[in-house]
Parts: C-alpha cells; sequence; structure tokens
C-alpha cells in the first residue's frame, strides 16, 4: 500500500507480491520486476489490486536480462482487478532483454478484470536488437469493462521500430476476452517483435468485448509488405465467437481467422459463431474473413492472391447452434462452410456475402422450418456449387424435407448445384 518513489525500481525476485488492496490501493511511479534480475525455478506472481501507475513505468512478469545473457523462469503469472493500471503503463509479463539477450519461460498466464484504462499490454518480452524470447505456453484472460488502449496479444514489443535480428517462439498462445472495450489491432498468436516469429498454434475466444480495430486470431506481422511474407508464421488458428445468452460482441473493424501483416498461417484456420444473431454487432464495413491480410483480395478479384498463406486450402466458418441475422460482410477466404443441425443463419453483410471459392459444404439435417442458411436478403452474394462437395449429415429419426439454402430472388447463388458432389450419411431416416 502507499506510494512509490519516482524512479524506484522494485524487484520481486520471483516471490509472490501484491500491490494495492481492495479498500486502499496504490499509486506506483516505479519499474516492477516480477523476477528479479536472477534466474529462478519457482513461480513469480505479481497481483495488482486497484494499483495505478501514476508515471510512464513499467512491469515486466519475468526478469530482465542484461545485453548477451539468458534469464529463464518456470512460470510467470500477473493479474489486475480493481482499477485499471492507468493509460501510462506498460506491462510486458516476458520481462525485458537487452542487446542480444535471450528470455525462456516455461508458462506465462496474463489475467485482467480491470475496470479502468489499461495502457500497453504484451504477453510476451520487451526486446531489442539480437534479442529472443521463448514461451512453452502464454495465456490471457481478459473481462470486465476495462478500456484497454493497447493489448497487441501474446507477442513483444519493439515489433515496429527499428530492432533486428530478434526472435520470438511460442509454443501455444490462448487469447481469452468476455468483455473490455480494445482501441487497438488484437491478436490471437505472436506479435513480430522483430524478423522472425512464430507460434505452434493459436487459440482465440471472444465472448464479450467492444473492438474498435481489427482482430486477427493468428500473428501480428511486422510490415505490411508482401515481400516480407512468411517471417511471422502461425501453425494453426482456431477463433470462437461465443454469443450465447447474455454474451454481446461488437466488431467495428476486420475479424479474420488469419495474420495480419506479413503474418501467415501454415496449417489451417478455423473460425466458429455460436449463439444469438443479435448479440453479434458488426460496424457497417466490418469484414470476416479466413485468410491473412496479405491474402485478401486485390481490386475484388479473388482469382489473384498476393502473400498466399501457405495452409490456405484449409479455411473452416463454421455456425454450430447459430440463429438469426449475421451480418459481418464475407470476404472470401473460407474453403469450407459448416452449419449444425440446430442452426438457422440469415446473411445480412452490409458490402458482400461472398463464398464463390468455397469448395466444402456440411450441413447436419435434422428438424424445424428454417433453412441453415438464409441467403437471399445478403448485399452482393456470390457463390457457385460447380464441383464443390456437398457433406448432409441427417439426425437420427430425420423426416420430412429440410431446406438448406434459401436464395430468396437471386437464383445465381445456386448455380451449379446439379454439378456438386453430394454425400448422404449420419442417421437413419424415418
Amino acid at each position: 500500500k502507499g506510494a512509490g518513489t519516482v524512479g524506484q525500481t522494485y524487484a520481486a525476485d520471483g516471490y509472490e507480491t501484491t500491490f494495492g488492496a481492495a479498500d486502499s490501493g496504490m499509486n506506483i511511479d516505479a519499474t516492477i520486476i516480477g523476477g528479479g534480475t536472477a534466474s529462478i525455478a519457482d513461480d513469480a506472481k505479481l497481483h495488482f489490486i486497484n494499483a495505478t501507475m501514476t508515471a510512464t513505468s513499467s512491469v515486466y512478469g519475468a526478469g530482465v536480462a542484461a545485453a548477451g545473457e539468458t534469464y529463464t523462469a518456470d512460470s510467470v503469472a500477473i493479474d489486475f482487478t480493481g482499477t485499471g493500471m492507468g493509460a501510462k503503463a506498460l506491462v510486458c509479463a516476458g520481462g525485458k532483454g537487452a542487446a542480444g539477450a535471450s528470455i525462456e519461460v516455461g508458462t506465462i498466464t496474463v489475467t485482467s478484470s480491470a475496470s479502468g484504462d489499461m495502457g500497453i499490454l504484451y504477453g510476451g518480452a520487451d526486446l531489442t536488437d539480437g534479442g529472443s524470447f521463448k514461451a512453452g505456453t502464454v495465456t490471457t484472460t481478459i473481462s470486465g469493462n476495462g478500456n484497454y488502449l493497447s493489448f497487441v496479444g501474446n507477442g513483444c514489443r519493439n515489433g515496429n521500430t527499428a530492432a533486428t535480428g530478434v526472435t520470438t517462439n511460442i509454443g501455444t498462445s490462448s487469447v481469452s476476452i468476455s468483455g473490455g472495450t480494445f482501441q487497438n489491432l488484437v491478436y490471437g498468436g505472436a506479435y513480430a517483435a522483430g524478423d522472425n516469429v512464430s507460434c505452434g498454434t493459436a487459440n482465440m475466444t471472444i465472448s464479450g468485448g467492444t473492438f474498435n480495430f481489427s482482430v486477427y486470431g493468428g500473428n501480428g506481422g511486422k510490415s505490411t509488405s508482401t515481400t516480407q511474407q512468411g517471417k511471422s508464421v502461425v501453425g494453426s488458428v482456431n477463433v470462437t465467437i461465443d454469443v450465447t445468452g447474455d454474451n454481446t460482441a461488437v466488431f467495428n473493424r476486420h475479424l479474420s481467422s488469419g495474420s495480419f501483416g506479413d503474418g501467415t498461417v501454415s496449417g489451417g484456420t478455423h473460425i466458429t459463431f455460436t449463439g444469438n444473431g443479435a448479440n453479434l454487432i458488426f460496424g457497417e464495413n466490418s469484414y470476416v474473413s479466413g485468410s491473412s491480410q496479405n491474402a485478401w483480395h486485390i481490386g475484388g478479384v479473388w482469382e489473384t492472391f498476393v502473400g498466399e498463406d501457405t495452409g490456405r486450402d484449409e479455411r473452416f466458418l463454421t455456425f454450430d447452434s447459430f440463429t438469426g441475422d449475421f451480418k459481418g460482410s464475407l470476404s472470401n477466404g473460407f474453403t469450407n462452410v459448416s452449419f449444425s443441425s440446430d442452426s438457422s443463419v440469415v446473411f445480412k453483410g452490409a458490402i458482400e456475402s461472398d463464398l464463390l471459392y468455397t469448395s466444402v459444404w456440411d450441413f447436419a439435417v435434422g428438424g424445424g422450418s428454417s433453412a441453415l442458411l438464409d441467403w437471399g436478403q445478403a448485399t452482393n452474394g456470390r457463390n457457385s456449387f460447380a464441383g464443390d462437395d456437398i457433406n448432409l449429415t441427417l439426425e437420427d429419426g430425420f423426416s420430412g424435407s429440410k431446406v438448406l439454402v434459401d436464395a430468396g430472388s437471386n437464383a445465381s447463388l445456386l448455380n451449379g448445384w446439379d454439378k456438386a458432389t453430394v454425400t448422404l450419411g449420419g442417421g437413419t431416416m424415418t
């Protein structure tokens, strides 16, 4: 409790340390180092309760590695409750490394239910020239109604500076968001600090929150140049948007299961929507895509790709128990589209609903009078079933008829249906 000293550095040296309290809080003008300056084998834990940075300062969850040195830690955990850390705070859960330093952490866990401003938050480290960061698992969980000025996922800082020779390697990156407002790009994978960034698997679950900038389930690339393609690679990406019950999510810009900038995906991308369409809000110009940024279409022509994902043949869009309007514009980047039997989806994207290059359709067929997909109300819908695989999985006891796709007055959406390959499987019809 109490006030810190301006310019002070507080090294917790791997112990469990609490700053602030529920009844009084704390003003901090100091740099906080959870792991201290020596490698630790035990857990380093930092708790911030109503603690606010009153000057531009930093929190490093792991330790600080000097030039050319190696810092290791088994695990690091940071949590924020009560008021936020303030707009001036910089939090790097993975520590800080000077030029040529190496930081290795087994597990990093960041949890925030803060209600006020949160400045800059990274799940990874703060690196500079020749530095490297490696973590087995980085998990960030955000809830509450905080205002996040810059949460850039589980990667490292300095991605947009002149730092060179920087390497980031994360085994599994997981981001779970159920509340808050986000004012900048959000990534489910690793943010690119330097030249070489890799992430084995990126998992992102969003069940609430307002996103005023774009959301990418994959990595954040350093450059938007297609010549830098492949320097930020994530193996596979899994994104779930859960708007069941009272969960409400607002996307005012783009939502992609791919990567940003020069980031690519070497495996498949998966994005699943579940819940009530009334709780899923898109901005007027919001797109939903399964491709990385540099694999998006040029001038509206999808036959021309730049910076293609090497795994671009496996981009899945799934509606699982989703009912109601889907107002995100689909800029085609999906090879596979699936509907569960209890879904009833109405495409209402304001700009386009483009699935022209989708080649695999999976429909689970059950009861109910509504079509699995009502496409007739969409703007600029494009599709052709010619050459596609249409897989029908019947629920046990299914009887009667079921509309799979209702094209309304736009018959062109059903083009090529007689040239598709239909496979019937599942339960027994009665």
